[in-house]
């Protein structure tokens, strides 16, 4: 999988002190902070995961989302979308 990857987060300790920074006010524990940490740092789009408990408990500025949530609201995008520039182009013929 990592050699897919585009970006890899190394570990330093301004990540393990943001990890350490969400066990302690949110409540979301041991890899799951780090991963939190990573993405934080990173500055990712969307934080993807089937964990509900971490859903509800993330207050930080990541948009932290089930994969179904996720996929259905890109689809809904795509779907407004096309449907603005078919009635745009409606409305020029």
């Amino acid at each position: 999988m990592l050699e897919n990857a585009i970006f890899l987060q190394t570990l330093n300790v301004e990540i393990l002190a943001m990890a350490e920074e969400i066990e302690t006010t949110i409540n979301i524990k041991g890899m799951d902070s780090l991963h939190l940490a990573c993405a934080e740092k990173m500055r990712v789009d969307y934080f993807i995961t089937c964990d509900d408990r971490m859903i509800k408990r993330y207050r930080g500025y990541l948009i932290v989302i089930n994969p179904t949530t996720f996929a259905n609201d890109a689809i809904n995008t795509r779907v407004n979308w096309l449907f603005r520039k078919w009635s745009l182009l409606e409305l020029k013929a």
